[in-house]
């Protein structure tokens, strides 16, 4: 279990448990309504798809390491470090997919073709993260991409399973959007805070990411206005009423936001200055979660 939980890299699920959560919340708070059954069977869908991504990407860690000689890589990689076969990681990825397309299957039977294309695109998106000749990783459109998919897309695919049968329309897609932005934005910042700190590596291994085409300085730069974004969106989803006031409160995390920028502007260490965009996604989203579990419950 230790292995496979290692394998999945478990500990950055967090980035799609808390857009999930927001999406079951945000029905509950604003459409005052959710499928328990239907919300289940997701969350097995969307942990399994999420895999899917960790593990290809252990798999091209892996591969990159091993071209490169890079020793201090490869001990670090769970591969290498429990002498699992690629072969074997494949195995499980197929397991994983299958278990993706069931649970996608039913969902699309039960709730009709949106939701097709939803997964569509997730499922897309998340193979050509990592794989083929011009992975997604590799280009600028990397953090969008992972930002859209794990923070709009879960929260609008959840809102959709639970209006389905009737509120669900364009507006509802723009309401959608303007909640789930501030998690777009915090989970964008996680990748664009990893290719900054990876900028040098990257360019060794060719890896053209937003970063490579604008500097650092102006990518610290964008880290700084996607939070700044997160914030005024959390405003105006309250002055829309889209979610309580007292989400409000997520805007007392902003000292704290500040200052973890600050340690990323000073310094861009992989091995400690990267956590600050860690640091912010949870500490923001989690607030953000449980003001709005406290006006569900309220």
């Amino acid at each position: 279990m230790k292995k496979f939980l290692e394998l999945v890299n478990i500990g950055m699920v967090t980035a799609s448990i808390f857009p999930f959560l927001l999406g079951v919340l945000f029905s509950l708070y604003y459409f005052k309504h959710v499928n328990s059954c239907l919300m289940i069977i997701f969350l097995i869908s969307m942990l399994s798809l999420n895999f899917v991504v960790n593990i290809l990407d252990n798999i091209e860690d892996y591969k990159e390491y091993r071209k490169l000689n890079d020793n201090e890589g490869l001990n670090q990689n769970v591969l290498y470090r429990y002498g699992m076969s690629i072969e074997s990681a494949y195995k499980i990825i197929a397991v994983l997919l299958v278990i993706f397309a069931l649970t996608g299957i039913v969902l699309v039977f039960v709730t009709g073709w949106p939701l097709f294309i939803m997964g569509v695109i997730s499922l897309i998106i998340a193979i050509f993260y990592s794989q083929g000749s011009y992975p997604l990783s590799r280009f600028p459109v990397g953090e969008a991409a992972s930002g859209l998919i794990m923070g709009f897309v879960i929260i609008l695919a959840i809102v959709y399973l639970n209006t389905y049968q009737g509120a669900f329309n364009f507006s509802t897609v723009e309401k959608t959007f303007l909640v789930s932005l501030p998690s777009t934005m915090w989970i964008s910042n996680v990748l664009l805070a990893n290719n900054i700190c990876d900028e040098q590596a990257d360019k060794e291994m060719g890896r053209r990411t937003l970063v490579y085409f604008i500097g650092v300085k102006k990518s610290l730069n964008v880290f700084l206005i996607d939070n700044i974004i997160a914030m005024l969106a959390i405003v105006l989803a309250v002055i829309f009423k889209l979610i309580p006031v007292i989400s409000l409160i997520v805007l007392l995390s902003i000292p704290v936001v500040i200052k973890e920028i600050k340690v990323l502007f000073k310094a861009q260490d992989k091995n400690s200055n990267f956590l600050s965009s860690v640091k912010i996604m949870i500490l923001c989203s989690l607030l953000f979660v449980i003001t709005m579990f406290i006006a569900v419950v309220m």
